[in-house]
């Protein structure tokens, strides 16, 4: 079986990252297109950027993933859009994995804060690019698989 996880450059588990919550986020997309990347300022002050990668599974398949990468403190040119400060409690973080008969892939996050609001983030069906869900973000959903498909693993 394959087994795909995210790609992250840091060491820190993702449970413990998102523990303060987050404050705010910034959506990078082309005039024309779906989103580059996804920005989530956490409440500590660190800056993490969320982007899409393509897993070459056999017999040419491929299934997409998530990057996320810490950023350094000088990510002071970004546009954030402040949250209300109900996300900084987040009542649930959780893995969406695709299961099959030879794969396991974490594919995307999802979000819960205190209020039951979500925050989902998926990677695209247009290739290196993701898809974002809530209700602070107002924009299509197109992730590469149905939402049913995914099985929610707690961070």
């Amino acid at each position: 079986m394959i087994e795909t996880n995210f790609k992250c450059n840091f060491k820190e588990s993702l449970s413990s990252l998102f523990e303060s919550g987050i404050e705010s986020y910034s959506v990078v997309k082309p005039t024309n297109g779906r989103p580059d990347c996804i920005y989530l300022k956490i409440k500590d002050g660190r800056t993490l950027r969320l982007s899409s990668y393509i897993n070459e599974l056999d017999n040419w398949d491929e299934i997409g993933s998530l990057k996320l990468d810490v950023l350094q403190p000088t990510a002071s040119q970004i546009n954030f859009k402040k949250l209300t400060s109900k996300w900084c409690s987040i009542k649930r973080a959780s893995r969406l994995v695709i299961h099959g008969e030879t794969i396991k892939a974490d594919c995307g996050l999802k979000f819960i804060n205190e209020l039951d609001h979500f925050l989902i983030i998926l990677p695209s069906s247009f290739p290196n690019r993701v898809e974002i869900k809530s209700t602070f973000y107002d924009g299509d959903f197109e992730p590469e698989c149905d939402l049913v498909q995914y099985s929610e693993v707690k961070l």
